[in-house]
């Protein structure tokens, strides 16, 4: 008989340790001996034979892995007999775990309610696999499962910091434990919103920067961004770490931009804020005054003054000042516009008291540029000129054809334009003469007396730079005819100191006055004659026929007056009739008639 005694390697059994124990005992008067034999999967590893029983052998440095190992009994009559075959599994190695894919790193902070955990695990002989998650207080879960199993996923979490490790043990009693990995599970959003100094959505402003500012509420902030935008695309995306709130983009040009902010926590929640858009306008409006023009001097208090605005985006008001002499400030108007407006003609209507006044338009865009326009200058005088010393004096009379002198004396206290004298003449029509300036306030010019009898009415006109006019100053003068006609003796009139043979003598004269010829009287011989006029007005001719002269000598002279009186006398010609024929005789030494002579002369 043969068995394996106390002490023996149970047979499947797995020790961690590099010996095998065998003791093996046999019964057998005629014993020979005890054979034991050690092997592994492929040779003979040891054999061992005593001849005594019972035989106990510790089979050392074995290497890790499976042994089989049974004994033989052998007696002097060469009977023998065996035990079973053992098995046994050398493990010395621990079990190798390390974390697998999937799970969090140490430090993580988790924007989740579960903690999930993988593991990979060496370990031929692995006999289970424990997991264990505790937090602040203590154990939360602590899970074994059987060999096999690498995932386990613990859910329906608080917010808050864990920590966490896996072990693993195998058959051979040996065991081996991950690092424990501290994380926190966030599931909260961080708050985010825009704080004082950002610009509202819509806004305009002048400066060539934009400045945001925002408040954040979040306990494991990771870091905050900063995004600005305009119509092609990204202008800065600005990434800053956790604690800043600020960020202001400077050097930008006129324009429209966009912009939020968002912050983002170690469990990776994000929050951002909303969008907001704004108009950047670095580019001041302008205007242009178009009416009235400058140094405009006007007898209409109430004006409309006008101008034209205008802007690269959107102008939101303009308002008209104006000053008197003492720079107060007489009016401020204020017209507004609503959104889009960028060119526009405005006239605000204003009256005003006589002054001088500066006027000019101030305004504003929707991003507060300013811009004000040149002062213009404005007079408002509804005074009329003054009219004075009138020349000529009432009731001054004058001869027809003289050159007289129209003048007056005009002032105003914001120029002269012109003066006129409006002359009535006795025939009902006018005469308009311009006075020109003869220094200071005189003003004149001369005016020739027509033709025309009478009383002749003088209005001076007077006309102020703001076109007051004053036609209240009169004054008057006569015309009188103090010259006599002219009288001009024409053919066939005989000339003077003639001796004619005619038993009769022709007068005829042109008779010419500045106002017309009442009648010719011819005196011949000392008789006054009644001379035919022929024609009318300022210029006729006169004749009359002298018959039955007697031989000798005569005189004659032509008288004219004009419709004034007024008288004129030819010159006074002489002249002789004679009818009688003369006598003609030979007288010595003439040459009796019908003689002989013997020279040649």
């Amino acid at each position: 008989l043969i068995s394996f005694g106390t002490g023996a390697e149970t047979s499947g059994s797995l020790v961690g340790r590099n010996n095998i124990i065998v003791n093996v005992t046999a019964t057998d008067t005629n014993l020979a001996n005890i054979t034991i034999n050690l092997y592994n999967s492929t040779i003979l590893v040891n054999s061992t034979t005593t001849t005594t029983s019972p035989n106990y052998i510790n089979i050392t440095g074995l290497a890790d892995g499976v042994y089989f190992f049974n004994a033989t009994a052998r007696d002097r009559a060469n009977n023998v007999n065996s035990t079973e075959t053992r098995n046994v599994t050398i493990d010395t190695i621990f079990p190798r775990i390390d974390y697998g894919t999937g799970t969090a790193v140490n430090g993580a902070n988790l924007s989740q309610s579960n903690v999930y955990v993988n593991v990979s695990v060496t370990e031929a002989n692995e006999a289970n696999i424990t997991f264990r998650l505790y937090n602040s207080t203590g154990a939360v879960n602590v899970t074994t499962l059987n060999a096999g199993n690498r995932v386990i996923n613990w859910t329906g979490l608080n917010n808050g910091d864990y920590t966490y490790n896996v072990s693993v043990i195998d058959l051979a009693g040996r065991e081996n434990t991950t690092s424990t990995r501290a994380i926190e599970l966030d599931t909260t959003v961080p708050l985010i919103d825009y704080g004082a100094g950002t610009e509202t959505s819509g806004a305009y402003i002048k400066n060539a920067n934009v400045y945001v500012n925002v408040s954040v509420t979040e306990a494991n902030e990771a870091n905050i961004t900063f995004r600005l935008y305009n119509s092609t695309g990204a202008v800065n995306v600005t990434t800053l770490n956790a604690g800043n709130r600020v960020i202001n983009w400077t050097g930008l040009i006129s324009g429209s931009y966009s912009y939020n902010a968002s912050v983002g926590d170690y469990a990776g929640n994000v929050n951002a804020t909303s969008t907001r858009t704004i108009i950047v306008d670095i580019i001041s409006p302008n205007a242009t005054l178009t009416a009235p023009a400058n140094n405009t001097i006007t007898n209409n208090g109430t004006q409309e003054y006008d101008a034209n605005l205008s802007d690269n985006k959107d102008i939101k008001n303009t308002t008209l000042y104006i000053y008197n002499s003492s720079n107060n400030l007489v009016n401020e108007t204020t017209l507004s516009f609503g959104g889009g407006v960028v060119q526009t003609t405005v006239g605000i209507t204003v009256s005003l008291v006589d002054g001088i006044y500066k006027w000019f338009y101030g305004l504003f865009d929707r991003a507060g540029n300013f811009f004000a326009t040149e002062n213009r200058t404005i007079t408002i005088d509804t005074v009329s000129p003054s009219v004075l010393g009138l020349v000529p004096a009432s009731g001054e009379a004058y001869n027809i054809t003289n050159f007289i002198e129209i003048a007056a004396n005009a002032a105003d206290s914001n120029g002269i334009n012109n003066v006129k004298a409006n002359i009535t003449l006795p025939n009902s029509t006018s005469q308009l003469v311009t006075l020109a300036n003869a220094g200071g306030n005189k003003y004149n010019n001369s005016f020739v007396v027509p033709n025309i009898l009478g009383r002749f009415n003088v209005t001076i006109v007077a006309t102020d730079n703001a076109t007051n006019i004053n036609s209240t100053e009169t004054t008057y003068f006569t015309a009188n005819d103090n010259l006599p006609p002219s009288i001009s003796l024409i053919s066939p009139t005989p000339a003077n100191n003639s001796i004619g043979g005619a038993t009769t003598a022709v007068v005829n004269a042109s008779i010419s006055d500045l106002i017309e010829i009442y009648g010719c009287v011819l005196n011949f011989d000392g008789t006054n004659y009644t001379m035919t006029k022929i024609g009318s007005g300022t210029s006729v001719s006169c004749n009359y026929t002298i018959g039955s002269l007697s031989n000798g000598a005569h005189n004659f002279t032509v008288y004219a007056n004009d419709s004034s009186g007024n008288m004129n006398q030819s010159e006074t010609r002489f002249f002789t009739t004679d009818t009688s024929m003369p006598v003609v005789d030979f007288v010595s030494p003439t040459e009796t008639d019908g003689n002989y002579m013997s020279r040649r002369n």
